[in-house]
């Protein structure tokens, strides 16, 4: 269901604004601050011990093929609950009230649709009112004008917005939803699948040929797991194994300043009370506390960022040559940009990118030389 009819508390659902773009793992995000500043900072401040042949245990399996009941709960888990976690039940035609039903919608105000109003192939929990799996609520009485109704009708529900709808142009507003029913569902898992179902949701033509497609995915995700908690041990072991001086605040604030100015870019704000309204009302969030939340995280993170530099000094890491090139297009293609000088307009700095690649590659080094158990 599209957010505009879904009736939530967005402040308690969503994220900060700093929360989503700053990633609990360092590495996942940009780095705030130009190439000469780390690299001087890397070298004045760290003193590195062993990075290269680090010893790590890994508990995760690269490429084993999946037991039966690891697939089994992988398929239920994972390709099912994120995909189509209901199916047909051929023995219901008729909606109860305690029905979980699949459907397509269309809003209307005076006859006309509007924004934000459709969607299909929709599941909905009748007697709760919400979404069956994630459980996000809708506007009173967006559910109970279909029960009793049955599967393949067209039926027209008269709903009405509470007074107080965060988009005011439907606010206290009668409107009506043209429900399509296109089944009421029962739990799909790996003991009722159906050729139909895979076909429908997975395009293969047959259980056999969704079991093949589901071991290959498992083993897939499996590999990138392993891969995960092969770089997280090594960044750890590294860090634990150098020693950083006092980071003066100079440095932190200019992470800071430098993290505000691209996100201010990132998102076409002109000043800081463009920003401090698109924080305002897309987060709920103050500028002073965004402002407090990117400090707060280039504290956790500069000393493992000047590990990482000092690492990329010492083995002539440098943000150039082909394999440079083959990421900036990469992150090019990713972002959806035109060129790079798009990407350094309106992603992020020229300087922070080269820092954000030496970094990185910095740990692909070391995870390259690791020893894993």
């Amino acid at each position: 269901m599209k957010t505009k009819i879904v009736d939530l508390d967005f402040s308690s659902k969503i994220k900060t604004a700093a929360g989503m773009l700053l990633s609990a793992s360092l590495f996942l995000t940009a780095c705030g601050s130009s190439s000469t500043s780390l690299s001087s900072a890397a070298k004045k401040y760290v003193k590195l011990g062993d990075y290269k042949g680090i010893e790590v245990t890994v508990d995760k399996k690269a490429d084993a093929d999946p037991t039966d009941d690891e697939l089994n709960t992988y398929i239920d888990d994972t390709l099912i609950k994120n995909t189509a976690p209901y199916m047909a039940d051929p023995s219901k035609t008729v909606i109860g009230e305690d029905d979980i039903v699949n459907v397509d919608y269309m809003g209307l105000l005076d006859g006309d649709p509007f924004d934000g109003g459709t969607a299909s192939n929709v599941n909905l929990d009748i007697k709760n009112n919400c979404d069956p799996v994630s459980q996000s609520g809708y506007i009173d009485g967006f559910t109970s004008g279909l029960v009793g109704h049955s599967v393949g009708e067209t039926v027209d529900c008269p709903v009405t917005f509470p007074e107080n709808y965060q988009a005011t142009d439907l606010a206290g507003k009668d409107v009506v939803f043209r429900f399509t029913i296109n089944f009421i569902g029962m739990a799909a898992n790996h003991e009722n699948l159906t050729d139909d179902y895979v076909k429908t949701n997975f395009s293969k033509d047959t259980v056999a040929d969704f079991l093949d497609y589901a071991k290959e995915q498992y083993k897939n995700d499996a590999s990138d797991d392993y891969d995960s908690e092969l770089r997280t041990a090594v960044t750890n072991a590294v860090v634990n194994n150098a020693e950083v001086g006092d980071v003066p605040d100079s440095l932190i604030e200019s992470e800071t300043e430098r993290y505000i100015k691209a996100f201010k870019a990132a998102n076409s704000l002109d000043s800081d009370s463009d920003l401090e309204s698109y924080l305002s009302s897309n987060y709920n969030m103050s500028l002073s506390d965004f402002e407090s939340s990117v400090k707060q995280s280039q504290s956790e993170n500069i000393e493992k960022e000047l590990i990482f530099m000092a690492i990329a000094e010492k083995e002539g890491i440098e943000a150039k040559g082909s394999d440079y090139d083959d990421y900036l297009s990469n992150l090019v293609l990713n972002n959806n940009y035109s060129s790079k000088d798009e990407l350094f307009k309106k992603y992020m700095p020229e300087d922070m990118v080269q820092d954000y690649y030496r970094i990185n590659s910095a740990i692909d080094f070391c995870v390259k030389n690791a020893k894993a158990d």
